[in-house]
């Protein structure tokens, strides 16, 4: 910890100079990923970033990839480590560098693994970054000996989270991105007809689900892992599809058929009262899941293992929470949806309805619910999650967003000789086995 009882990187809300171009300099364009363009478009500092608020930079966990990076600078031709000499924070990061525990060797590492997945995603933000870094800043090379050397020093943390190993009286826990696991909650039993197979506990009801080349060594065979991120270096695209709502579309909205089943079912539910609630995931159990959808989860043969899965993802997000209620207070659906500042998006995660109202779409009207709540606090996209096979869906998708697996299996699994099982259904012919999108 730093002094006056500051952690390191709360000293850059106070000073601000990198997100300040002095008189006199040309305007700095800041450098994009792929993904951050799609959604940023772009970021040009004349004189001070418009992004800049009170308590420091208003985009939090979502700024840019080199905005995280700096006051480090990385040289892809030599794979070498740089930092800005003008930073007042770099003699104390250097210097905490000598600590594997130090924030700043947590940061070191995490925009190591970062640059590493980059590499295979994105190879061109990383030169461009390293044309702008050399152009506004003084530069010099971080000493090798302060360096993580060991391959689980290298990959120890994901993009956006830490992977760690703790001991807990005896049994290992595992932590990547917003999951967590130990050898023995890590998969759950899946079937296909009576041939077994696994899956993680985060399938059913988890977006983007993170890996690391631990959790595959660990898992038993055959493997299959659903919705892995898209800006991951693993898995494959899949024969299914994320069905996403620009939320913030004029078209969306303005569609004559989509006012015309919005209006309808406005009138079906106009006595009916709507609550929402966003509830901190820390606050969540396994009982409070169950209570808004256990017979949901009933019907669709989610294993109670991807139920506190769920409360285990959600333990550093936001939960929204949308009920409807009856004229006589009978309840008739609750809604669940995962709140994800990352990807700009309201993930729809359940929703669970009383079927003595099915004449009323109660699940189409929680996706609009959804939708509307998603708009009016400004996220750009509501996820209605896999859309292939739920025709529904349809009515809301404004476009759509490839799904990435991976699937680790013996070649000789009955599961692989069955031309009917979910390796042939949702994977293309072959990509079995292939844990990366672009090489090893």
């Amino acid at each position: 910890m730093s002094s006056a009882g500051q952690f390191l990187f709360d000293h850059c809300a106070e000073c601000r100079r990198c997100c300040h171009v002095d008189a006199g300099y040309d305007p700095l364009e800041v450098t994009l990923t792929s993904i951050e363009r799609e959604r940023l478009g772009s970021i040009c500092i004349a004189t001070q970033c418009s992004y800049l608020g009170d308590s420091g930079c208003s985009l939090g966990d979502r700024k840019p990839f080199s905005c995280t990076l700096y006051p480090l600078s990385y040289e892809p031709e030599s794979r070498s480590y740089w930092f800005d000499v003008e930073c007042p924070l770099m003699p104390e990061y250097l210097g905490q560098l000598e600590d594997g525990t130090s924030e700043a060797s947590r940061h070191l590492r995490q925009c190591m693994q970062a640059i590493h997945e980059l590499e295979h995603l994105d190879s061109d933000f990383l030169h461009d970054n390293r044309r702008v870094d050399t152009a506004f800043f003084e530069l010099q090379q971080i000493p090798n000996r302060l360096l993580p050397t060991s391959s689980c020093e290298m990959n120890d943390f994901s993009l956006h989270a830490n992977l760690t190993i703790a001991s807990n009286e005896g049994d290992s826990t595992a932590r990547v991105g917003y999951q967590s696991w130990t050898a023995e909650n890590l998969c759950v039993d899946s079937f296909h007809h009576d041939i077994a197979y696994y899956t993680t506990r985060w399938d059913a009801l988890c977006p983007y689900i993170d890996v690391s080349e631990e959790m595959l060594a660990m898992a038993p065979r055959p493997f299959v892992v659903y919705a892995i991120p898209p800006d991951s270096a693993f898995g494959v695209p899949i024969n299914d599809r994320y069905g996403l709502v620009n939320t913030g579309s004029a078209d969306f909205w303005n569609d004559a058929r989509r006012q015309r089943k919005f209006k309808e079912l406005d009138k079906l539910f106009r006595r009916f009262t709507v609550t929402e609630e966003v509830v901190a995931g820390n606050t969540i159990g396994v009982e409070d899941v169950f209570a808004m959808g256990g017979s949901h989860f009933a019907d669709c043969f989610i294993h109670d293992d991807e139920v506190a899965g769920f409360v285990d993802y959600v333990q550093q997000l936001e939960v929204l929470v949308i009920r409807v209620h009856d004229h006589d207070g009978t309840l008739v659906l609750t809604d669940v949806s995962m709140l994800l500042p990352k990807y700009d998006q309201v993930y729809g995660s359940f929703c669970q309805w009383n079927r003595a109202f099915k004449n009323r779409s109660p699940g189409i009207y929680a996706c609009l619910l959804a939708a509307r709540w998603a708009a009016r606090h400004g996220y750009a996209f509501y996820n209605l999650g896999p859309v292939d096979g739920y025709d529904y869906k349809s009515l809301f998708v404004t476009h759509f967003e490839p799904i990435y697996a991976l699937a680790l299996t013996p070649p000789d699994h009955p599961l692989v000789l069955d031309p009917t099982s979910p390796l042939h259904i949702d994977f293309k012919p072959g990509d079995l086995n292939r844990k990366y999108r672009s090489g090893p």
